[in-house]
């Protein structure tokens, strides 16, 4: 492996903003509080110290990426709707602005196999300005016809917004090394539209997508209470993805898309997943 830990590979201790996995960042309950707590409790201090310390590629072996093909489950989940996804190419973004290019899904991370806790990218992407593209997608199910209670997201906005931002720092270490494969790829697949672009900005941008009912029970959850606990999120949201902008030029577009369930699959081309219909995706907004 090139720089960093290369022999005893990444950790996440010390990591308390970016890799705190549990109800921290995911739960409802003070959302508003600590997004606008975000900052002050060190997120630009952990970000710097992630860039010095994230793990860089070489020539051990790792996972590849930009693979021909991934298994998949059966199971409607977020993994599944990536897939289907992945396997369209292209999805046209709202409000003109251009296409997306979806070159990978479930993006590896790890420089080793000794590297843990970083993840994967749900799926990434290049638009048509040039602009690597990190996708977090978030997927809830629609409430089973036996249970009378809705099923609620297991994240939240922010907890999305955090593992987006956790994956750019090693995007943006390995940058070199995704812009030589990319190059690879297309030469070697010249006729094929998911490979037509070349990344022009060393710094990645983030989309957080999920479906509807997802952002329906963020922006208006189906009981007052959990309106209450959460507190009103949205405009302090939008204000942190701003300073984000501002401090890091990273820029995060928030997309809603459809209600997706098993009945909007078609299997074909020995057995993948695509989905029926394009996606409308529609902006979120929050201020």
């Amino acid at each position: 492996m090139g720089t960093g830990y290369s022999k005893t590979g990444f950790s996440t201790e010390g990591f308390e903003i970016l890799f705190n996995n549990d109800a921290k960042w995911k739960k409802t309950r003070g959302l508003a509080t600590k997004i606008n707590s975000f900052i002050e409790d060190g997120f630009f201090h952990e970000y710097c110290e992630l860039n010095k310390r994230a793990t860089v590629r070489g020539n051990e072996d790792t996972r590849n990426i930009f693979e021909d093909s991934h298994d998949g489950t059966i199971e409607f989940t977020e993994k599944l709707l990536a897939k289907a996804l992945w396997n369209m190419k292209i999805l046209t973004l709202p409000d003109g602005k251009g296409c997306l290019r979806l070159l990978d899904y479930e993006f590896p991370l790890r420089a080793t196999g000794n590297d843990r806790g970083i993840g994967e990218v749900d799926l990434l992407g290049l638009t048509d300005g040039g602009a690597l593209t990190i996708v977090e997608l978030k997927y809830l199910k629609e409430k089973p016809e036996n249970q009378k209670r809705s099923p609620s997201p297991s994240d939240s906005p922010l907890f999305a917004l955090v593992e987006a931002l956790r994956y750019s720092v090693f995007i943006k270490k390995n940058m070199k090394f995704i812009k030589e494969e990319l190059a690879s790829k297309k030469s070697e697949n010249e006729n094929d539209q998911r490979w037509v672009g070349e990344i022009k900005n060393n710094k990645s941008s983030i989309i957080l997508m999920a479906n509807e009912r997802w952002w329906q029970y963020w922006q208006n959850p189906p009981a007052k209470s959990t309106r209450n606990a959460m507190g009103e999120w949205e405009n302090d949201f939008d204000l942190l993805l701003e300073a984000i902008w501002n401090k890091l030029g990273i820029r995060t577009e928030c997309y809603a898309i459809n209600d997706y369930s098993g009945k909007d699959l078609s299997w074909k081309e020995g057995n993948k997943p695509f989905l029926k219909s394009d996606p409308q995706l529609r902006t979120c907004i929050f201020g």
